[in-house]
């Protein structure tokens, strides 16, 4: 059954507005409008995988109704931290500088790059390695052993604060 508005109430004035476009005065867009545009970075997620937006859990097989609330508030703020909303070509320029993408797919094709690209520099730094001293490679194997993650560049020790003896 068809609902039937009075062309000249309220309602439908407000109706006609936001199907007529904003060169006619309406609310609709004029044609295809470039901004706002959200972006997107991929980030690790707990499981070490990288992601753009975490898939929200499944509601069956909790014991608590907390437990499931807590996933899902997890899951929504991991996807919001993978999202920009940018306003216009400037904003996108310099999120782009920082590392966010037009879609989830190149978000993540650029992730992996990256990690390519590291993993190039820590093969290329462990075959350095093996030309270093003695004490350069046991820097370098220390620096390994603390992190899971590709070591390319070995930190500087930190020196000790020199403190001059003060005679009386």
């Amino acid at each position: 059954m068809a609902v039937v508005h009075n062309p000249e109430g309220a309602y439908a004035r407000e109706l006609q507005a936001w199907n007529t476009p904003k060169r006619f005065g309406g609310h609709a867009p004029n044609g295809h409008e470039e901004f706002p545009r959200m972006l997107y970075r991929a980030q690790v997620r707990a499981n070490g995988k990288a992601a753009c937006m975490a898939d929200p859990p499944s509601p069956y097989g909790w014991r608590d109704a907390n437990e499931y609330d807590r996933a899902c508030m997890e899951a929504e703020q991991f996807t919001r931290s993978c999202q920009l909303v940018v306003e216009n070509a400037d904003e996108q320029d310099r999120a782009a500088s920082q590392g966010w993408r037009s879609s989830p797919h190149a978000a993540l094709q650029a992730h992996t790059d990256a990690q390519i690209a590291l993993g190039t520099a820590a093969a290329e730094e462990a075959y350095r390695v093996q030309r270093m001293t003695e004490l350069a490679r046991a820097e370098f194997d220390a620096a390994d052993r603390d992190t899971h993650e590709h070591v390319a560049d070995v930190p500087a020790p930190k020196k000790r604060p020199y403190h001059r003896k003060v005679v009386a």
